[in-house]
């Protein structure tokens, strides 16, 4: 039997920024995602299949400071549906 597939959301984090710092955030995780494009961006957002630990971390700093610190309310993690 193999590993699960999870798929990570932080989008629920972003809903816990304040308004005004939403750009900024947004600016810091398109840097830390890599991203090129806003469509990227918004794609990671709402999905990163089994997403690397030093990637998940990296986000989570950026969240911190933010001020959003409980990493529960920044991820929703669901499994991936086998295909």
């Amino acid at each position: 039997m193999g590993q699960k597939k999870l798929n990570y959301s932080f989008r629920p984090g972003t809903l816990k920024v304040a308004k005004e710092d939403y750009n900024k955030l947004k600016a810091d995780l398109m840097i830390v995602l890599g991203c090129k494009s806003t469509q990227y961006y918004y794609r990671k957002r709402k999905r990163i299949p089994n997403i690397a630990a030093h990637m998940k971390e990296a986000i989570e700093r950026t969240f911190a400071k933010y001020g959003i610190t409980n990493n529960s309310e920044i991820w929703e993690i669901t499994e991936a549906e086998e295909t």
